[in-house]
């Protein structure tokens, strides 16, 4: 799996407050990921378990660039305290706002799943431990991003040269502007 890691300060210190301020305990493997990566967006990574297909969007960590990708702004919101309150982390979610979680408990430490952010209930149980978890994630490198040209010119060729807007035009600025300074490095789980 690939991933486009945050970089943060003191990620050591601040799993040691998670886990105390919620009485969790964090396996190995993923407090190691956490240690390593902090989290990060993963951009074409996708699952395939069972009933699950879907993309992974971004893995939660610690960080102040975005508080979507920060894991106490998502324990704090949504579903989070539920989850908590029944021993399962939130760790990474799919482009839906569908999760996937971790057990903090002594029981099935690690053990991760699918829960669909409309129906909480229905969990589906995906790799008993993280480092398997992340095995069966599969990336591609981010290729060639198109320009806006390329962009407009697509549209126009098809016949939908009415549907550029300033605001798509802003929106492929951002996208460009996002992925073109994106580092991918390979997620190692020792």
């Amino acid at each position: 799996m690939l991933i486009s890691k945050y970089v943060e300060d003191s990620t050591f210190e601040k799993i040691s407050e998670l886990e105390k301020k919620y009485d969790i305990v964090l396996c190995h493997d993923y407090k190691d990921f956490l240690m390593k990566y902090n989290g990060g967006e993963t951009p074409k990574t996708n699952l395939s378990r069972g009933k699950v297909k879907t993309d992974i969007r971004r893995f939660y960590g610690f960080t102040e660039e975005n508080q979507y990708s920060d894991l106490r702004f998502v324990l704090d919101g949504g579903l989070g305290e539920e989850l908590i309150s029944k021993f399962r982390l939130p760790i990474a979610t799919n482009s839906f706002g569908d999760y996937f979680v971790i057990r903090v408990s002594e029981e099935k430490n690690g053990e991760i799943s699918f829960i669909y952010h409309d129906n909480p209930q229905n969990e589906i149980i995906i790799a008993p431990n993280f480092k398997e978890f992340v095995s069966i994630c599969k990336s591609e490198k981010i290729g060639h991003i198109r320009s806006i040209e390329e962009r407009k010119k697509c549209l126009i060729e098809a016949g939908k040269g009415d549907k550029i807007t300033q605001i798509k035009i802003d929106n492929w600025q951002k996208e460009i502007d996002k992925y073109a300074g994106m580092h991918q490095e390979e997620v190692i789980i020792d």
